[in-house]
């Protein structure tokens, strides 16, 4: 269950009305409310690579992003590969040449990467914090090539640490690697692959990779 109303009950928990554009909160004991400061993430993508090549974000905090579908109806993404059928023309009742389910008109809806990379290459994210998150923290899809994530920290994901690959690039041969990084209480699949062979070992970063530094 997530942002119910109904259930806004015990110290600490929030409801947000995103029509209204306010913000329920039910405070903690001894909290003090006229100290209090809150931030309310609308933002589903921090940062979106798309093709980007040869760059390092080095010492930089992600943070503050959400995912807004499960506030539209549709609820959570309740598959292991992160991704959900809407089945926009209704459901299949099994008749030829459908199987029961979904079987026409399919619309997958994966859940983003609040700091994604779309057919990138050679990007390396180092020493990076990604906090507050409400869905993945990263990712990368779409055939990218060596992208990897080292010294990284991620920290209150509501979906996942790192997403890796597309629905249907892995014969493009995505590459990705995750080298010392720390999961502080991560959710259940933080490192989620929607194909089996898109993590593999690759060789360090080239030094002349352009930088980003500092805070997001």
């Amino acid at each position: 269950m997530d942002n119910v109303r109904t259930e806004l009950k015990s110290p600490g928990q929030v409801y947000f009305d995103w029509k209204a554009g306010e913000v329920y909160y039910v405070p903690l004991p001894g909290q003090d409310m006229t100290k209090a400061s809150a931030v309310v993430a609308v933002e589903e993508q921090l940062v979106a690579h798309s093709g980007t090549a040869r760059h390092l974000w080095h010492g930089v905090v992600f943070e503050f992003a959400t995912w807004l579908r499960p506030m539209q109806g549709d609820g959570f993404v309740e598959q292991q590969s992160a991704a959900c059928n809407v089945c926009p023309m209704g459901a299949s009742d099994g008749q030829p040449p459908f199987a029961p389910g979904c079987g026409q008109g399919d619309t997958y809806v994966t859940t983003p990467a609040n700091v994604a990379v779309s057919a990138g290459t050679d990007m390396t994210f180092d020493s990076c914090t990604f906090r507050h998150i409400g869905a993945y923290g990263s990712g990368a899809s779409e055939g990218s090539q060596r992208v990897s994530w080292e010294n990284c920290t991620f920290l209150d994901l509501s979906g996942g640490a790192i997403l890796l690959c597309g629905l249907d690039t892995c014969d493009e041969k995505d590459t990705h690697q995750v080298r010392r990084s720390v999961l502080f209480s991560p959710p259940l699949g933080s490192f989620q692959c929607s194909c089996s062979q898109c993590v593999e070992q690759v060789g360090p970063r080239d030094p002349d990779t352009p930088r980003s530094s500092g805070e997001r």
